[in-house]
C-alpha cells in the first residue's frame, strides 16, 4: 500500500529529527474509575481571556455530592473594562444541576442554555488540572474528543505507541476527505516550540490529486497523555485547562456583587 509505505518512511525521518528523545508514553493499565466525579469534588476555575481594557469572564465549576447524587454548581464572574462607570466584578451563581459521567464524558445541562439538550464533554484530570474538553483514550488505540459543539475520533488499527506506522479511521476532522488514512508515530519537535520534543502521531490522507496530505498531529504531553490535535502550529482541538480554586479566592468571589442568573447581562 503506497500510503502505508510513505508513512513508514516518515517514521524513520521523525526518529532522525529527535537525537535526545523522551521515552514513548506507555498505555495505561486501566482506564476504569469506580467514581470519576470524586476526583472533581470541589471548585475549578477556567480563567477566560481579558482584552486590553480589562474586560473578561471566568467560569467556576463546583462539584459536590447532593442528596440524590452528584451536582454541578456553575458561577460566572464578569470583570468590567476600565472604561465602565462601575468597575466592580459581578458574579452570577446558578442553581445546582445533576451531573454524571458516561463513557469518560461529563453529562449535564447548562442553566445558561435551558433550550439546549444535555451536554456531553470529554474530560480528564491531568497535571493537577481539570482538562475539559480533553482528548481521552478509550482502549489503547482509540482517542476521542467531544466538546460542546463538536466531536472528533481517531481509531487506530494498532496502538501507535507500540506500532509506529499503520492505518486508522477518523470522524469529523475538519480537513477529512474520502481517501485512506495512515499514521506515522515517533518523537518529533513540537511544531510551535522547536526546542521541545514530544511523542507525536502524524495523520495523513492519501488523496487522488494531492497525494499523501497531512491532516494533523496528535501530540502527547510530558505527562504521557495526548492533549492536542491540529494542523500546523495552531491547536485546533486541544485540552482546555481548569485549575483548582482556592478557598481564599472563592471568598473573594462571594463578596462580588451578586446578579440574578435569569437577568440578561449588560
Amino acid at each position: 500500500m503506497r500510503s502505508l509505505a510513505l508513512a513508514t518512511t516518515l517514521v524513520a525521518f521523525m526518529s532522525c529529527q529527535a537525537p535526545s528523545s523522551p521515552p514513548v508514553p506507555a498505555a495505561p493499565d486501566s482506564l476504569a474509575d469506580p467514581d470519576p466525579l470524586a476526583a472533581l469534588e470541589g471548585r475549578w476555575v477556567w480563567r477566560g481571556p481579558r482584552n486590553i481594557i480589562g474586560r473578561g469572564m471566568d467560569e467556576i465549576w463546583g462539584f459536590a455530592r447532593g442528596a440524590e447524587g452528584w451536582e454541578l454548581v456553575l458561577t460566572v464572574v464578569r470583570y468590567p473594562s476600565v472604561n465602565e462607570d462601575d468597575r466592580s466584578p459581578r458574579a452570577w451563581h446558578y442553581p445546582p444541576r445533576p451531573v454524571r459521567v458516561e463513557d469518560q464524558r461529563l453529562c449535564y445541562t447548562d442553566p445558561r442554555y435551558p433550550r439546549e439538550p444535555e451536554w456531553r464533554v470529554t474530560f480528564a484530570v491531568r497535571d493537577g488540572a481539570l482538562k475539559m474538553p480533553a482528548w481521552i483514550e478509550t482502549d489503547g488505540r482509540r482517542f476521542e474528543y467531544e466538546s460542546w459543539h463538536e466531536q472528533h475520533r481517531l481509531h487506530f488499527d494498532h496502538d501507535p505507541r507500540r506500532v509506529a506506522a499503520g492505518t486508522l479511521r477518523a470522524w469529523n476532522l475538519g480537513a477529512l476527505g474520502s481517501g485512506p488514512l495512515t499514521y506515522a508515530a515517533g518523537v518529533a519537535p513540537v511544531i510551535w516550540q522547536q526546542d521541545r520534543e514530544a511523542f507525536t502521531v502524524q495523520v495523513y490522507e492519501d488523496r487522488p490529486l494531492e497525494g499523501l496530505t497531512e491532516l494533523g498531529r496528535l501530540i502527547w504531553s510530558e505527562y504521557g497523555q495526548p492533549w492536542y490535535f491540529g494542523p500546523g502550529g495552531s491547536p485546533t482541538y486541544a485540552d482546555r485547562a481548569l485549575e483548582r480554586l482556592s478557598a481564599e479566592e472563592w471568598q473573594r468571589v462571594l463578596a462580588f456583587e451578586l446578579r440574578d442568573p435569569q437577568a440578561r447581562e449588560r
